[in-house]
């Protein structure tokens, strides 16, 4: 009997009266396999079908161009019917249609997406794949924007990790389940005007056939730090013995535990021997331009340190542990002098978003000192998480340091960026208020200076779902405090959506309950930093924003009425208050101070502003330094395409990185960086499309010493643990070091008022020399000298792609120099690359450190097509 030609009634009475035989013969009865089957069945495939779509549907959350078109396949071994079932995945994009007829996906917050059955889905069949086009918002450049860790969860709300889309964290950032998105668009071009070309095989051959220079002598790499130093002049052409060590000798005995951190690096290198004739002499004294310069004085009888401070004898010390050979156990005879071109030499971290660990941060310390850097920007709150635990409000950490499959958010925040369903476990996470003590301690000894930042009143999710379940929970109590820390209005019906596509991200600067919580967090980290003895002395509030807060608000209203034209400059100038209160110094992003950029804002606030500089070179970056400096306040360069070492090495979508700003930030663009004339920067360097642009200086810079530095920039939303984040660190955190210390001959000098443009001559021709000469002795201290060392104290370092061509039917192959080239054909072991290969379609290519171990070989290129890792060039 056939139900289906019965009448609507006749067909639910026999479907419930067939015997249980009947209904497993007709596939009709609920699977019974439990969800952990399932989750480890289900085949999931992710691919990219057209990068630039030309039928873009109305976008239903907020305007913007362009959007994308994808495919999700779904695989099962055996036939399941059951539709109870929920898939729960991140992208960073929105999804904004769904395609199939039977299956919907649904964006719920933030990156998070819902895939779920409609009415009329028959279910899976055994090997039969489901194919679901969807389109999403804006566009997509780069395979590690789709984050893996899709979950699964069943009618019981139990939630299984779907096994075959457990991420890969290698240097590409690319798990499996992604098909290759150059598979369906080779030119991968994401519109008309699009420029920028995809790197290939053979263009980066002929990219470095185009930059080969002649290997320079071994001493010359030797004796070439980084970052360089002002003056190093050769004193003998014999080289020092270090063998009998040399004892040390302090004018000042304080300075043996200031520069403790130091000297233990000397005696792991066996440099320090209580028993040698050999003096390393160390004095302090004031006829320097500054605590940070140094002269040192290396000779066969001994070493001589003089500094301005405490830190500048710290890098004369990471001076003379870089010059060391520890192969032959000597040093060169050498006189340094040598003092940084900017005050502020940054990085900035981002734990917010993914969780590092506090070793990530140590090591980070310690490396930032060794290449001189000296201030440590630490991003510990956003929407995605609160990674510092504040004892008065134990919330924070205990839901805003957890991410899993809660929809409801009592037990943790949503599952963002792949985040997955362990709570628990990285990047999950936060540091406990020794760690922070550990953090400051360690970076006290090693020169660095902690600057904390908590984002507000945008980018606030974690702290305001925390205040949120803290209030409820107190209201349940009946206590009369239950709004003590509330950073929301109930009566607030404001409809926005943020840059990152949340609706719920942005404390309320109007509610007096706001400024009670930043004053509470704010005494507990000034607090941190006295007992380490680093008293607080800049905050970081980031100052972003979101259109559309606070419209329907009653308690905004009502400071409206009372004459409060900007929300924005109100907060901040009433957290300036707060800091102020603590002798502690507002920083924050400059477009959120463009609110108080006036004469009279300005003028009104209670303390001196930093601004860190966050626009484009292409997009006003120079007229913004140039305003905010010529106010009085000091800025610190944070460029994106200068300084965001999340954005990709090479443009290709194998390489791991956001790219809203940039799609390309080779180690060799951070090197070029002319900090100390940004309009400049229009004659070198071209825009996110890959388009010449010009910069006109309408605002001459009047305060260039203002300009008080540099910093890079480490955003996480898709660098998920600790070894993707050094890679995509090193070898750019080098490059950027040098900037940020050494101004070099070849930079040109800021005309006021002048024009740049591309092609335009920026550089005659002993300049141009210079730079490359300057540059091909960067990249060989790089290879030969600072990577192996950085491998041997265990960090993974990005490695540049290989370069290949095929000519004459063989694979040529070139990488950059001071690297080896390895290849491997089909299955076989690699093997070292010494001469052209005859063509075949299933080689591949690595560059590898000299004498390195195979944890630094790891950029893969493939004849054609780059295949699986970043690279720098």
């Amino acid at each position: 009997m056939n139900a289906l030609f019965l009448p609507k009634q006749a067909q639910l009475c026999s479907f419930l009266m067939l015997p249980p035989a009947l209904l497993l013969a007709a596939g009709l009865q609920a699977d019974p396999r439990p969800t952990t089957e399932l989750a480890a069945a289900l085949k999931v495939q992710y691919q990219l079908l057209q990068p630039a779509y030309a039928e873009c549907p109305v976008n239903k959350l907020r305007k913007e161009p362009g959007c994308y078109l994808s495919r999700l396949s779904l695989t099962l071994p055996f036939a399941h019917q059951a539709t109870d079932w929920r898939i729960y995945f991140s992208q960073l994009t929105p999804v904004i249609a769904s395609l199939h007829p039977q299956l919907q996906i649904r964006h719920i917050n933030g990156d998070l997406h819902e895939l779920s059955a409609k009415a009329g889905f028959s279910g899976f069949q055994a090997q039969r794949q489901i194919d679901i086009d969807f389109i999403s918002a804006s566009g997509i450049f780069s395979q590690s924007m789709i984050p893996g860790n899709y979950l699964l969860k069943d009618k019981n709300d139990d939630v299984y990790l779907i096994a075959s889309t457990t991420a890969n964290n290698d240097v590409s950032g690319t798990p499996a389940f992604i098909q290759p998105f150059t598979a369906s668009n080779p030119d991968f071009k994401q519109n008309p005007a699009d420029k920028l070309g995809v790197a290939s095989g053979e263009s980066l051959y002929l990219h470095y056939q185009r930059a080969q220079a002649a290997p320079l002598p071994a001493a010359s790499i030797r004796n070439r730090l980084i970052p360089k130093p002002a003056l190093l002049q050769e004193l003998s052409n014999t080289a020092v013995n270090t063998a009998a060590g040399f004892v040390l000798q302090l004018k000042d005995p304080q300075l043996k535990h200031q520069l403790q951190a130091a000297l233990q690096q000397l005696q792991q290198q066996q440099l320090l021997k209580p028993q040698s004739k050999m003096p390393l002499h160390i004095s302090v004294n004031t006829g320097f331009a500054s605590i940070e310069h140094y002269r040192l004085r290396i000779h066969a009888t001994g070493i001589q340190i003089e500094a301005g401070g405490t830190p500048g004898a710290f890098y004369a010390l990471q001076s003379l542990l870089g010059l060391y050979d520890v192969a032959n156990k000597q040093l060169p005879a050498v006189l340094i002098e040598d003092g940084p071109a900017f005050p502020y030499r940054g990085q900035h971290v981002d734990i917010a978003r993914n969780f590092l660990g506090k070793d990530f941060i140590l090591q980070l310390i310690s490396q930032m000192a060794r290449y001189k850097m000296n201030q440590l920007h630490l991003h510990l709150a956003d929407d995605e998480g609160w990674r510092i635990a504040i004892a008065a409000l134990p919330e924070l950490t205990e839901l805003g340091a957890r991410r899993c499959l809660d929809l409801t958010e009592k037990t943790c925040l949503l599952p963002q960026l792949g985040a997955g369903h362990q709570p628990d476990a990285l990047p999950n996470g936060y540091l406990s208020q020794q760690d922070y003590l550990d953090i400051l301690a360690h970076a006290k000894a090693h020169q660095v200076r902690v600057i904390p930042s908590l984002d507000m009143p945008g980018h606030s999710r974690a702290a305001v779902k925390a205040m949120a379940l803290r209030s409820e929970k107190l209201k349940q109590q009946q206590s009369p405090d239950w709004d003590q820390y509330l950073l929301t209005e109930a009566a607030d019906r404001s409809d926005y959506l943020s840059i990152q596509y949340y609706h719920d991200n942005t404390l309320n600067v109007c509610l007096d309950s706001s400024y009670r919580f930043i004053d509470t967090v704010l005494d507990e980290l000034v607090r941190l930093h006295l007992q380490a003895g680093m008293p607080l002395a800049l905050y970081h509030i980031g100052a972003d924003e979101t259109a559309g807060a606070w419209q329907q608000s009653p308690a905004c209203q009502k400071l409206k009425d009372a004459g409060e034209t900007d929300l924005m400059r109100y907060f901040l100038k009433r957290t300036a208050n707060l800091l102020h209160a603590k002798d502690v110094q507002l920083a924050a992003w400059s477009d959120g101070l463009k609110h108080l950029y006036s004469d009279e804002n300005s003028q009104t606030l209670p303390s001196s502003v930093t601004s860190y500089v966050w626009q484009n070179s292409y997009d006003g970056a120079a007229l913004t330094a140039h305003q905010h400096a010529n106010a009085g306040w000091e800025v610190v360069l944070a460029l994106p395409d200068a300084s965001y070492f999340d954005v990709p090495y090479l443009n290709t979508p194998y390489a791991r990185g956001n790219h809203w700003a940039s799609r390309i930030l080779s180690t060799e663009k951070v090197f070029s960086f002319q900090p100390q004339n940004l309009p400049s920067l229009a004659a070198i360097w071209q825009d996110l499309n890959g388009e010449n642009y010009q910069i006109d200086d309408k605002v001459p810079l009047q305060q260039p010493k203002k300009i008080i530095g540099l910093q890079g920039n480490l955003w996480t939303e898709v660098i998920p643990d600790a070894n993707s984040a050094w890679q995509m660190l090193l070898p750019r955190l080098l490059a950027f070091a040098e900037r940020s210390w050494y101004l070099a001959d070849w930079q040109p000098s800021y005309q006021p008022g002048h024009s740049y443009q591309h092609n335009c001559p920026l550089l005659d021709q002993k300049a141009s020399r210079d730079y490359q000469a300057d540059w091909h002795s960067f990249q060989q201290r790089l290879w030969f000298k600072e990577v192996p060392a950085l491998q041997a104290a265990g960090l993974p370092v990005q490695l540049p792609w290989v370069g290949v061509k095929l000519r004459d039917s063989k694979l040529h192959a070139l990488t950059e120099p001071g690297l080896l080239i390895e290849y491997q054909q089909g299955n076989q072991p690699w093997q070292l690359y010494q001469q052209p290969l005859p063509a075949a379609n299933n080689i591949r290519f690595r560059s590898k450190i000299v004498n390195a171990s195979p944890l630094a070989a790891k950029a893969l290129s493939q004849h054609g097509l780059s295949s699986t890792a970043g690279t720098a060039w």
